[in-house]
């Protein structure tokens, strides 16, 4: 996603393109607010250098350096370990417990590889709409429905009705912190037990989490490095001082111009792995809505038009049944 870097909004209708070797040029699609996506069967190719450019709306243009695409190793495998203490929070005082998810892979001996990893995790959600002084409606249009929560005065502002899914539902999670490492003490050597995910135990139910590997350049791993010292490595004497936030991406016409971000172009290597849960302790079946929402639903009570709602896919939902899903 793209941000304009003085509001923090997303950056639409923007012209954007990726340069693939200094000649061949792609225009990428705005698929939703400040999001932009590469055209439908466009795959990057190792030993290949990529460039992002763009323009905004208000005729700003922007480039990146390029980065060439480096190979890096596949994930050999993943299990994972239950975690009654795995994430602590300080404002509550109290830890959530996880599933420690780990990989094995195989460290190449004659390269300097630099590694960032991150995950998406898709939990089945039994409750596929929320409506506050309201209720649920659905309208059938032909060929699709769709539904929306209408007003009710008669009832109380905070009253919630929650209603279930009409049919299966996942809702979408993605990783937040910072992981990445340098094989400068480890080069060649096979690496086993790399934590690469916590996955919080908000319900019994099985998941699925796809791990993915990434193959980084020296100049993302710096980038990340600083990033990783001002926002997770922060709060002891030990700490080195923030340094700027120097990214790849600069205003051609104003060079002096802070911008922050990073374009970077990665192999990845990507395992899915299914966690039936079976070995954890605590979790509620079908406990995502009351983990997400810190409530038990509310199913309305009394004569009203519809039960159940549709689930509507968005970055963070998703109708199909995953990729990998059993």
């Amino acid at each position: 996603m793209t941000f304009d870097s003085a509001s923090r909004k997303p950056l639409i209708n923007a012209k954007v393109e990726v340069i693939v070797n200094g000649k061949e040029t792609f225009s990428l699609n705005e698929v939703a607010d400040g999001t932009y996506q590469l055209p439908d069967g466009f795959i990057g190719k190792v030993g290949n250098s990529y460039q992002l450019r763009f323009k905004t709306s208000e005729g700003a243009q922007y480039e990146s350096n390029a980065e060439i695409m480096v190979k890096g190793p596949d994930i050999k495998k993943a299990y994972d370990n239950f975690n009654q203490k795995g994430i602590y929070d300080p404002v509550r005082y109290e830890y959530t417990a996880t599933n420690d998810v780990y990989i094995d892979y195989d460290d190449p001996v004659s390269d300097k590889n630099f590694y960032k990893w991150d995950w998406v995790l898709w939990e089945e959600q039994y409750w596929c709409a929320t409506c506050q002084q309201g209720y649920y409606v659905l309208y059938d249009l032909g060929n699709r429905s769709y539904g929306e929560c209408i007003q009710d005065p008669t009832l109380n502002t905070y009253n919630f009705f929650d209603y279930p899914c009409m049919d299966q539902a996942w809702d979408i999670f993605y990783s937040t912190k910072i992981n990445i490492s340098s094989d400068i003490f480890t080069n060649g050597q096979s690496q086993k037990g790399k934590l690469i995910a916590q996955i919080p135990l908000n319900q019994s139910n099985a998941c699925l989490v796809a791990l993915r590997q990434n193959s980084i350049t020296t100049g993302a791993y710096r980038y990340y490095k600083i990033l990783q010292d001002q926002t997770q490595n922060t709060g002891t004497l030990a700490d080195s001082p923030p340094a700027p936030t120097a990214g790849n991406v600069k205003n051609i016409n104003n060079p002096d111009e802070n911008t922050f971000g990073y374009f970077s172009a990665s192999s990845v290597s990507v395992l899915k792995y299914y966690m039936n849960r079976q070995n954890t302790t605590g979790g509620r079946f079908n406990g995502l809505f009351l983990s997400i929402n810190k409530r038990i639903p509310n199913l309305p009570v009394g004569n009203y038009p519809h039960s159940s709602a549709t689930c509507v896919p968005s970055k963070y939902r998703t109708c199909s049944k995953p990729l990998g899903w059993p």
